[in-house]
């Protein structure tokens, strides 16, 4: 574990009257010795102050600039998101021209992310087959 970053977003939901309202998520930075950041990455900073996802069904979304916040703080290679949820990693990895794989077990939210993938891509064949 080489660095925690705080994604500090504009708010949360909070059900429980004993807590605190959260307002910002953890992203650990996990990486092998050698690992650096890509050029210029490291001026981010450690705490991304970024708005939550508003149009998007899935309960807990991460922010498409969040992710390619991400992925594009590291040089190259592939994506993958082992839990794609609505494919949110995806479409940020598309947009940043990166190749991903996603991992999702509910079939809803697979069918969720290849609407989002597919809209995004403005496609009608498969969205959850890279594109040619």
């Amino acid at each position: 574990m080489r660095q925690i970053i705080i994604w500090r977003r504009s708010g949360g939901i909070n059900f429980n009257a004993g807590y605190f309202l959260p307002n910002y998520e953890v992203i650990y930075l996990i990486t092998k010795p050698k690992f650096k950041l890509a050029p210029k990455a490291n001026a981010q900073g450690c705490v991304w102050r970024i708005n939550q996802e508003a149009d998007n069904s899935h309960p807990a979304p991460f922010p498409v600039a969040l992710a390619e916040r991400c992925i594009s703080a590291v040089a190259k290679g592939l994506v993958l998101d082992p839990f794609i949820g609505s494919g949110t990693t995806a479409i940020a990895a598309e947009k940043l021209k990166r190749p991903w794989v996603g991992i999702e077990q509910s079939a809803n939210y697979v069918s969720l992310a290849a609407r989002r993938i597919g809209k995004m891509r403005d496609i009608t064949d498969d969205p959850m087959t890279p594109p040619a």
